[in-house]
């Protein structure tokens, strides 16, 4: 089957976890482990197994950004706590 998918990483297949409808794959690449969720009819159909050497297909839509908290701020030490007062 040829892709059009220009985002092509070699790995093999580490492990899977399988249930009715679909299945984790997990791809132990050069740039490290990626997982991908597809459906266990297409886990059958390839074949699919640990050890097995694939290609970890990317077509990503979407790519979120988030800041880093620097080392030092996750450090401070947190506010104390007020008690609250109970009215009588």
């Amino acid at each position: 089957m040829e892709q059009s998918i220009r985002n092509q990483i070699p790995g093999t297949v580490k492990r899977m976890v399988s249930d009715k409808a679909v299945s984790e794959v997990v791809i132990e690449t050069p740039i490290g482990d990626l997982a991908a969720i597809i459906t266990t009819r297409s886990v059958r159909e390839m074949e699919l197994g640990p050890g097995m050497e694939v290609f970890a297909l990317i077509k990503a839509t979407n790519v979120s950004v988030a800041k880093r908290v620097s080392e030092s701020a996750s450090k401070t030490k947190p506010k104390p706590k007020r008690k609250a007062k109970l009215k009588r």
